[in-house]
């Protein structure tokens, strides 16, 4: 009599306790979580969810008939059972559950089971159901269309939400989003099938849905192209080069860009002095501004009251709150500014990057000063030409002196051959020759 009063006071505490049953330690009872006592076992069980009828399958080893008192913790409703010798199948009506649990408590004065399961099993019960050829037509069909919707509309999200005004050029960066959405797809299959339990996203091939919606999204970052621009950040005064490549979008006359800290900024860049750049390893092709430097501007931040411990609490979710209306709306943060005279033009970008060799450069200052040796050959030949002249026209009105011509002539010669070595300059290919040295008349030398 006494034992029957503790299972009652027992059987009582369970019920006007919250999980009571997580909480209960050791007992006078046998406390048993296997379902087995007393020479029986409860082997399986299967819940109607239409009619909230449970099963449960009881084995009876010894073979002696066996009187059970059961009670439903939930539902707080008795009932006595027969187990006889062998498997038994035994029903309860108007089971209740808590969480998308059951709690049935089976006892007598050998011991005590209490069996608290979810009440949908993700394997099937051992029973054989039929169905029509239509009527698996036509599941297959709404399953079809049903992806299908969901794929487009995780097509539209990534085209207009993540590239066009989030400027993500990656699936990697959409992750919140595609988390947020697959939850919601849950959830909609919870409501559209009238149960709110994790099994069901399991169950009848609805696990196709989430797993389209992130197909959804994978594709529409390969297949939506992102318009970039590059900038070649040369920092000379630590000998350092850097590729900005950063996606954007023109807005409201402004051009909007998710700057490599992955925040979104306006840019300030006079669109002049570009070239052409096509990357073979990721098959871009766009524009390229080489530059020299660049500003970064960041807006003000939000200054928020962490003075007190719930100032600090409430903080925490006012900054979730903006992070995810900042994430979702695209807040410019902050201004890149480029000057225009921080963009090279092409004499720039050729004197950087030595338009030809050293080499070439080199010949073409040899052929400069062949140009200005040629010059000086010729003023000489003309200063020859002049005292030649003047000699015949003094040996012509003065007679007797013809014993001076000479003298005056190789006079000259030898002031022009002197001026000549001072401003003889070769090429480098003559001189490799061994050819381009000239004599006062300008001849080249045998």
């Amino acid at each position: 009599m006494k034992r029957k009063i503790y299972i009652l006071l027992f059987l009582f505490f369970l019920t006007n306790t919250v999980n009571a049953y997580d909480y209960f330690g050791d007992s006078e009872v046998e406390d048993t979580t296997d379902g087995s006592m007393d020479n029986f076992k409860i082997t399986s069980h299967y819940f109607n969810e239409s009619t909230n009828e449970l099963t449960l399958i009881i084995d009876n080893y010894d073979g002696n008939l066996k009187t059970v008192n059961t009670y439903d913790v939930y539902g707080q409703n008795f009932k006595t059972i027969y187990v006889e010798a062998g498997k038994n199948n035994y029903t309860f009506n108007n089971v209740k559950l808590k969480g998308g649990k059951f709690f049935i408590a089976l006892y007598n004065d050998n011991g005590m089971i209490l069996y608290k399961k979810d009440a949908t099993s993700l394997t099937l019960p051992d029973k054989i159901y039929l169905a029509s050829i239509y009527a698996i037509t036509f599941f297959s069909a709404q399953m079809v269309a049903v992806a299908t919707i969901f794929f487009i509309i995780s097509l539209i999200i990534t085209k207009k939400l993540l590239i066009e005004n989030l400027l993500m050029d990656r699936v990697a960066q959409a992750y919140p989003v595609i988390i947020l959405n697959v939850i919601i797809d849950c959830l909609l299959i919870m409501i559209y099938n009238n149960y709110y339990g994790i099994h069901i996203i399991f169950s009848y091939g609805n696990w196709i849905i989430p797993i389209i919606t992130v197909i959804g999204y994978t594709i529409g970052f390969k297949l939506f192209n992102v318009k970039y621009i590059s900038l070649l950040h040369y920092d000379f005064e630590n000998n350092y080069r850097k590729l900005l490549r950063v996606p954007y979008v023109e807005k409201e006359s402004k051009i909007i860009v998710r700057w490599i800290d992955n925040k979104i900024k306006e840019i300030i860049l006079p669109k002049v002095n570009n070239s052409k750049l096509y990357d073979d390893l990721l098959d871009f092709d766009g524009e390229l501004y080489e530059i020299t430097s660049y500003e970064v501007e960041e807006y003000p931040t939000k200054v928020y009251n962490e003075e007190t411990f719930w100032n600090r609490i409430l903080t925490k979710l006012e900054k979730l709150q903006d992070y995810l209306r900042d994430y979702i709306k695209g807040t410019i943060t902050g201004k890149i500014t480029v000057e225009h005279s921080k963009i090279m033009d092409k004499e720039i970008q050729e004197s950087v990057h030595l338009k030809g060799s050293l080499e070439a450069l080199n010949d073409r200052l040899y052929k400069l000063y062949g140009e200005i040796c040629k010059l000086k050959n010729a003023r000489g030949n003309d200063v020859v030409n002049l005292a030649q002249h003047g000699v015949n026209v003094i040996m012509s009105t003065l007679p007797n002196t013809q014993q001076y011509s000479d003298f005056i002539v190789e006079h000259f010669k030898d002031m022009v051959e002197e001026e000549d070595d001072n401003y003889k300059v070769e090429t480098k290919n003559e001189v490799e020759n061994g050819e381009g040295a000239t004599n006062g008349d300008g001849q080249p030398n045998s």
